[in-house]
């Protein structure tokens, strides 16, 4: 089975400055980087990876209790899934026209995240849903989301800061789709900005007492 892939790649110290002259000296703060996607998973499975976590989309036809997305899982990546209390544990999608759907560490957002070895799909993911997606790096867990229409993965979203709630859409018309390697730009880019920020203030805290 032949795999679509996005994979962040590593960036040298040239394309973090590159970031900074960019945006300048403006704080960090979060802000969702979205993607389309806009394919069909029931005939070309998709992967997804994004700071150390893989997340493999595929999808079938219409089944007694609506099963179409299937996901797999490897590295850090988990998604959102039913807790074991309800009985096999499985990926869990929310609906879109049932009200805002966010996605995060509690108490800001409730959510049970769990990892697939094998290829598991989630119940009522057909028409329009979002699944709720989390990788962690270094300790630190990014919250993101994917959105489908049945068996087509619409887009994928996922925010830049750690333990950030995203909240999901499905409007991707206004947002920066940028290339693979400007979510792995990104993510280092805004380490660096907040490092040379914290540096600046101290140097002038150290001028303004001189």
């Amino acid at each position: 089975m032949n795999f679509k892939s996005i994979r962040g790649l590593t960036l040298g110290g040239a394309a973090i400055l590159g970031v900074v002259g960019a945006v300048g000296a403006a704080p960090a703060t979060a802000a969702p980087v979205l993607r389309v996607i806009n394919q069909d998973l029931q005939s070309n499975p998709y992967q997804f990876c994004y700071m150390g976590g893989c997340f493999n989309f595929t999808a079938q036809g219409f089944t007694g209790f609506g099963e179409i997305l299937g996901v797999r899982t490897s590295g850090s990546a988990a998604v959102t899934a039913t807790p074991p209390i309800f009985g096999s544990v499985l990926p869990s999608v929310s609906f879109v026209d049932r009200g805002t759907v966010t996605y995060g560490p509690p108490p800001e957002a409730f959510g049970y995240y769990a990892s697939f070895d094998d290829t598991a799909f989630a119940r009522f993911s057909n028409n329009d849903n979002f699944l709720g997606l989390r990788v962690t790096s270094n300790g630190q867990d990014y919250y993101g989301f994917a959105y489908t229409t049945n068996q087509t993965l619409n887009g994928i979203g996922f925010e830049t800061l750690p333990g950030t709630v995203i909240t999901a859409t499905t409007d991707f018309s206004g947002a920066a789709v940028p290339e693979p390697a400007t979510w792995a730009m990104l993510i280092l880019g805004f380490g660096t900005i907040g490092g040379a920020m914290r540096a600046r203030r101290r140097g002038e805290g150290r001028f303004a007492t001189a």
